[in-house]
């Protein structure tokens, strides 16, 4: 069986570590999904988005009706 204090410390990383992912100081990749259901006064629209991080760029696409980007 691990000593208390051997316990105590394994406890304090878990948190410490849980505290750092849920805070976003890890870096994690986020997935984009954008669906296209731009519909105005009877006519389907072609939708322009253009998708950008602060240190990723995932340029402009434009997007028939009912199209979809993923990444």
């Amino acid at each position: 069986m691990m000593s208390p204090c051997k316990l105590l410390l394994v406890l304090i990383s878990f948190v410490l570590l849980q505290t750092i992912c849920e805070a976003g100081l890890l870096p994690s990749k986020r997935t984009v999904n954008i669906s296209n259901y731009v519909y105005v006064d009877g006519s389907e629209l072609d939708l322009t988005v253009h998708c950008k991080s602060g240190d990723n760029d995932l340029g402009e696409h434009i997007l028939p009706f009912k199209g979809q980007f993923n990444d």
